[in-house]
């Protein structure tokens, strides 16, 4: 809110991120710009905690019980892109797997199949996300959305950002409120993180297919075949539902017409030397 009153009373040339409840009002302005950068927001699951989360068939129907279009429009408002795969729509040359979009038929029907049908027996979960209101936001428009239509119940903890990375990391969570931002432009950025004991993994899966694929895919030099073994493993991904995408980030920024060298780019990397203002 401040940066942007600074921004408004020209003491600011540039903002590079604002809050939800200002979109409605800074996207009528002329400086205002968007551009969608390579990053997803998702969850994590906890398939090694001591919860039905071990069982695939309620990872998918959680999965199945997200409304991600609601998410994107009237909680995220910025144009974010409904996810049902990892990799970020927008990667270049590669057309990744993408799973079914919300089904809560199909989702109560898994259910059932594991021994929850309207939410009978299933112990409450927690959703553990990082300190900021649009987390928030979705995490409860999601715990609603699960009662609803699952009959199942979440709670919600928050922590500062400090805490909820220990927490990650230590695998002292069950569902947990993720992003991830592409180092460089290639699914492998995305996909290798889910490898067995990946540093980055935390969610405790394992696939013992999934890791050839993405072996396979570091030393395959046909460009072609390399995207088909990547679809091949987020594929996999997906269907075992370790984690639960969401969206595909947007980078909303303002910025003065006479700043110069700013260029929208799905890294959202913008070196500062290449900046310049023209007045």
């Amino acid at each position: 809110g401040s940066a942007l009153e600074m921004f408004l009373n020209n003491e600011l040339d540039w903002i590079d991120s604002i809050p939800s409840e200002f979109i409605d009002r800074v996207s009528k302005m002329p400086e205002f710009r968007k551009s969608p950068f390579l990053g997803t927001y998702f969850y994590r699951l906890n398939v090694k905690s001591n919860t039905p989360l071990t069982n695939r068939k309620v990872r998918k129907a959680l999965y199945l019980s997200v409304n991600r279009d609601y998410i994107c429009k009237y909680i995220g408002k910025a144009g974010q892109i409904p996810s049902y795969g990892f990799v970020p729509v927008n990667m270049p040359n590669y057309k990744g797997f993408e799973g079914e979009k919300e089904n809560y038929d199909l989702a109560r029907k898994l259910m059932m199949e594991a021994g929850f049908t309207n939410g009978k027996n299933f112990p409450v979960l927690t959703i553990l996300y990082n300190t900021l209101e649009d987390h928030k936001k979705i995490a409860e428009f999601i715990q609603q959305v699960w009662k609803n239509e699952l009959g199942i119940n979440v709670v919600l903890e928050n922590q500062e950002w400090k805490v909820y990375l220990q927490k990650v990391q230590a695998g002292d969570y069950q569902i947990a409120r993720a992003g991830w931002i592409g180092d460089y432009i290639d699914p492998n950025t995305f996909l290798d993180m889910f490898v067995t004991d990946g540093g980055n993994n935390q969610t405790g899966w394992s696939n013992p297919k999934y890791d050839e694929l993405i072996r396979k895919a570091k030393y395959e030099k046909n460009n072609n075949k390399r995207m088909r073994l990547f679809y091949e493993a987020e594929k996999i991904l997906i269907d075992e539902c370790p984690i639960i995408p969401i969206y595909t980030y947007v980078r909303l920024f303002a910025i003065k017409n006479y700043v110069k060298g700013v260029y929208p780019n799905i890294l959202d990397l913008h070196p500062l030397k290449k900046v310049y203002i023209e007045k």
